[in-house]
């Protein structure tokens, strides 16, 4: 029976990423840091490692109601790993997410997310690091249209649009 009330909190977070992954999420990076963020710290598996099962609520509830104990803390675990192995594969460039940070995060963003090479991009992120106006103006709207009126850095504001006008899902073509 406790076997089933994990079950049921697992599909239940399964399912409640699924719905917050439908209708309006207007960028592509919100929805890749929805899938990746309960994964990509293994927040579940450690805490699950260190016998604490209270991030499944209706498994806890059980538990607490009946004198049994929680003896397969190791197959939630290769479970969660294996759920996050599977995500990896299905979706191949989440962990390549953090290097567009910059369109995020363009003023803390590290000195390595854009190549030394790219001269042109390297010196307009530089350029945007110091403008305190471009970062009145980000706090103020949003992401597209900030990176609309940077029209100083067309390499940078070319390649953050290009990848900001990606639709996050088929959801309203389906």
């Amino acid at each position: 029976m406790i076997k089933v009330a994990y079950l049921v909190d697992f599909f239940a977070e399964v399912n409640s990423l699924n719905l917050s992954l439908q209708g309006n999420l207007p960028m592509l990076h919100m929805a890749c840091d929805k899938v990746e963020e309960p994964f990509r710290r293994n927040l579940y598996q450690r805490r699950v490692q260190d016998s604490d099962t209270t991030i499944f609520p209706e498994m806890t509830t059980l538990l607490d109601a009946t004198p049994d104990e929680c003896h397969f803390h190791e197959e939630i675990s290769t479970h969660l790993l294996a759920i996050s192995e599977a995500i990896k594969r299905y979706f191949p460039g989440l962990d390549d997410s953090s290097r567009d940070q910059w369109i995020v995060r363009p003023f803390s963003v590290e000195d390595g997310a854009i190549s030394d090479t790219d001269v042109a991009a390297k010196v307009e992120s530089y350029r945007i690091r110091v403008d305190a106006q471009l970062k009145s103006d980000l706090m103020e709207q949003e992401l597209a249209m900030f990176w609309l009126k940077v029209k100083d850095c067309p390499v940078l504001s070319k390649r953050a649009l290009t990848l900001l006008v990606q639709p996050p899902s088929t959801y309203r073509c389906e």
